[in-house]
């Protein structure tokens, strides 16, 4: 079909995201299928159970199991697996079970319950069976748990001294002493990136922090994220007093949504990247924001990059503009901030909301809350717009 070398063909499709596209370059020429189906196959989002309330009610692991019968080898081109479980009384999980057994080569694998109260022991005990070998493949780097309720102990501490991303979110963990699951010993640690978005309550996110670095599991971490709830707690002050002091990491991530309690940072002498992001009731900068970046200059010496990811909740009426509230921050009244924050090179602000007005504003906004930044070229705003009915 093409003088072009078969290496430049893989390349250019390798850079297609249009399924459609793909699809149509598969029966265009041999050349073409196998790097075709390798990128359509390349990332899958599966559910246990057809339903139509889903968005894509044909993607489910009956489907998948069915083509994989007939093309085993598309099972091998899979990189990125999630499993949605779709709590349904007759479900046996033995397509899921079938398609975990067939990836082989997955290195994201993601296992989300379809709702907040998905229970672990819901799931078949050859499902489960299937599952811990399938995290103990040596391809496995990044593993994500979702909503699911009653998730062993030694599963999440498996995971966390095992992959190199571990993500958790609206999970609860079983008692040790009612964990039955047996994992062999996991290799040396080598987690480094710790996502809790929306792990568990304050205290049981904290607790299972603070039992990670104690068995050593943290000391590679480079990257973590956490959601602040509610009010500050012994707990959060205990955990980030020890994790000032984990030589490799570099990127703190802490993630608001509408509470914001004063956080008192501790120095994060190795810290190079502060990321906050925020989902407000109304269109100012909360005064514990505005307090974490006055104290920047003694919390983290040696940051180089400020990321504020900003959403406005709702579009009450008024909810047109931003605050009249335009002091500028310390210590980013003047292009003095750079004597004392030397390493700091961007302050990026990224708005992401439905309502245009806010957009409008932003920037303005943000320039006069950091016109010493906006002075050295260092401060950059964007804007996203999200589709009305879309998901947060």
């Amino acid at each position: 079909m093409s003088i072009l070398p078969q290496e430049l063909l893989d390349a250019i499709l390798d850079r297609v995201n249009d399924e459609d596209a793909l699809k149509q370059c598969s029966l265009a020429a041999k050349s073409l299928l196998i790097p075709s189906q390798r990128v359509l196959f390349r990332s899958l989002y599966l559910y246990t159970s057809d339903n139509t309330t889903w968005q894509h009610p044909s993607s489910t692991c009956e489907h998948a199991q069915a083509l994989f019968v007939t093309s085993p080898h598309l099972a091998k081109y899979i990189r990125t697996l999630t499993l949605c479980l779709v709590r349904n009384p007759t479900e046996d999980f033995a397509q899921a079970e079938y398609v975990l057994a067939k990836a082989v080569l997955v290195s994201r694998l993601a296992i989300h319950g379809s709702v907040d109260n998905f229970r672990w022991d819901s799931m078949s005990p050859a499902f489960i069976s299937a599952l811990l070998e399938a995290v103990q493949r040596p391809t496995v780097q990044c593993f994500h748990l979702k909503r699911i309720i009653g998730v062993p102990s030694s599963l999440m501490f498996y995971a966390a001294s095992t992959f190199r991303v571990f993500s958790v979110e609206r999970i609860e963990i079983l008692q040790a002493d009612e964990d039955s699951v047996l994992l062999r010993q996991p290799p040396p640690n080598r987690l480094e990136e710790l996502l809790l978005p929306a792990a568990f309550r304050s205290e049981a996110a904290c607790t299972f922090l603070l039992d990670l670095n104690a068995r050593g599991a943290l000391q590679h971490l480079r990257r973590v994220a956490w959601r602040i709830y509610g009010h500050a707690n012994p707990h959060w002050e205990s955990w980030l007093h020890q994790a000032r002091l984990l030589p490799s990491l570099s990127r703190v991530e802490l993630w608001f949504t509408l509470q914001f309690p004063r956080i008192d940072l501790p120095a994060f002498p190795h810290m190079r990247t502060l990321e906050l992001k925020c989902r407000m009731d109304s269109a100012a900068l909360p005064a514990s924001i505005q307090g974490i970046i006055a104290r920047l200059p003694a919390t983290a010496p040696r940051l180089c990059v400020l990321v504020l990811s900003l959403r406005v909740a709702g579009r009450r009426n008024g909810l047109h503009r931003w605050s009249s509230d335009v002091a500028p921050l310390a210590p980013f009244g003047s292009a003095d901030y750079a004597r004392q924050l030397p390493a700091l090179c961007r302050v990026h602000c990224c708005l992401k909301d439905s309502a245009r007005e806010l957009h409008q504003g932003f920037a303005p906004y943000m320039a006069c809350k950091f016109p010493g930044a906006q002075a050295e070229g260092a401060l950059l705003c964007e804007t996203f717009e999200v589709a009305e009915g879309a998901r947060p």
